[in-house]
């Protein structure tokens, strides 16, 4: 547990299942809010199979049925955000089965934030605020899917979550548009024109945001050596990591690491203002 008041409770949550289907359905007894920090796992709500990444956060509704299913081989661990029903309602709007996309800043306050709190105790009124300002922030950037899509556009989700899965479970390997297409039955630019259009980004994109979340979590978890850092999750060399991390989250991987000890509220205000993208 990172943090509890009467308010609201911040949990680190880490699961080591291997590969699996589906587990068994079961019941979310409270509203939950949960944001993907490593690895990937996929959720079935209300019938629709959402994959859970780095990036993404789900929110589940008090007494929702789900279930889940791991479909990558190194395990998965998530921050889980808990409040009182009526605080997370008007936080995040509509919260059955809903799946949220972060922005690289929402991604780099989050990481931030729990960092600080590993760190060391805050008062009851500091996590209040910086979890808040994380479900305020989500709430902004919704991704809702409408139920009774028609088949084709039932088809074309299926595909996206499956390389988005595809992917996920293995970012830094050096994947290409054939292999990608191919696992899902299309051609290689049908499946660049649907994913632009299903995720707002490019394929290229999406690989390079869960590259650099890794970088991120091992930064946050005192990672020193930023050349082995850069080889081991996905990228060429230690310029090409910074390159893409300071175009990314505005700062070089060296300068989060020294903001990361000082824990000022200052430095999670501006990373988590809802205006930044």
């Amino acid at each position: 547990m990172l943090a509890k008041t009467d308010a609201i409770a911040i949990y680190d949550v880490t699961c080591d299942t291997p590969r699996s289907g589906f587990t068994a359905f079961e019941d979310a007894p409270v509203i939950e809010f949960v944001i993907p920090t490593k690895g990937l796992f996929v959720v079935d709500t209300l019938g629709r199979e959402n994959v859970a990444d780095v990036g993404s956060a789900v929110v589940l509704g008090a007494q929702q049925e789900y279930r889940v299913r791991h479909p990558a081989t190194h395990g998965d661990a998530c921050t889980v955000i808990i409040g009182q029903d009526a605080l997370m309602e008007e936080a995040l709007g509509s919260v059955a089965g809903s799946t949220r996309r972060l922005t690289t800043r929402q991604l780099l306050g989050a990481a931030v934030f729990t960092s600080a709190l590993r760190a060391s105790a805050w008062d009851d009124l500091e996590a209040e605020e910086i979890g808040l300002l994380l479900l305020n922030a989500a709430a902004a950037t919704s991704v809702e899917r409408a139920a009774g899509s028609s088949g084709a556009l039932a088809r074309r989700a299926a595909r996206i979550e499956g390389v988005r899965a595809l992917i996920a479970s293995s970012p830094t390997i050096q994947w290409r548009l054939p292999t990608l297409a191919r696992s899902v039955g299309c051609s290689p630019f049908h499946l660049v024109r649907e994913f632009r259009a299903a995720t707002g980004q490019t394929i290229g994109g999406y690989v390079c945001r869960l590259r650099l979340a890794q970088a991120l979590d091992r930064l946050a978890a005192g990672e020193d050596n930023l050349a082995t850092l850069a080889l081991e999750t996905g990228f060429a060399h230690h310029s090409h990591l910074t390159a893409r991390f300071r175009r990314t989250f505005g700062m070089t991987p060296s300068a989060l690491r020294g903001g990361l000890t000082r824990e000022r509220m200052t430095t999670l205000r501006r990373v988590l203002e809802p205006t930044a993208g």
